[in-house]
């Protein structure tokens, strides 16, 4: 089994808490943090903790060995950073109600094989639709910013059964075969 470095862990997510760290949550196993039965970290739930994050995503995040990250209702800005392609096991990423998240999404998740789950809704993201991983099953970017089309390129996107893109400025028609 590997070894879990936790003060590493902390190190990586004591800057989205700030001074609340102390009251936000213990870095191990449990609601906030998912492991696997060798108590690896492989999901995060940072909107979860009673105190909600509130910093910029930490490109050492990234890093972590995850399949899941879940920033519902937290209050991360920024935008989400390129170094999300690093995350390779990364199967699902959600932010939904994420307000103050925004900028644009990186060309660089269409490098992520494992990703699933891209939801990200009621933030200030904005900017054209991304290219996606041909992997990917659920895609519900609704109620941001997005403009233009939907990017013909998504009829390649095979394993797609979920698609929500509503309230955004997109102009014409999806694409067949979306």
């Amino acid at each position: 089994a590997v070894a879990v470095n936790w003060d590493v862990v902390e190190f990586i997510l004591r800057p989205l808490y700030g001074a609340a760290w102390t009251q936000a949550f213990s870095v191990q196993c449990g609601d906030e943090i998912q492991c696997n039965r060798d108590g690896i970290p492989v999901g995060i739930s940072l909107g979860s903790a009673g105190v909600k994050p509130a910093g910029v995503l930490p490109p050492h995040l990234f890093d972590l060995p995850l399949l899941h990250l879940d920033l519902d209702g937290s209050a991360v800005h920024g935008a989400v950073p390129p170094d999300i392609a690093r995350a390779g096991l990364l199967e699902t990423f959600t932010c939904r109600g994420c307000t103050q998240l925004g900028g644009v999404l990186p060309t660089q998740l269409r490098l992520m094989p494992s990703l699933r789950n891209l939801v990200l809704t009621g933030t200030r993201v904005r900017g054209h639709l991304p290219a996606l991983p041909l992997g990917v099953e659920t895609v519900v970017l609704a109620d941001n910013h997005f403009l233009g089309r939907v990017p013909v390129q998504w009829a390649a996107l095979r394993a797609l059964h979920t698609l929500d893109v509503s309230n955004n400025e997109l102009v014409g028609e999806v694409p067949y075969g979306v």
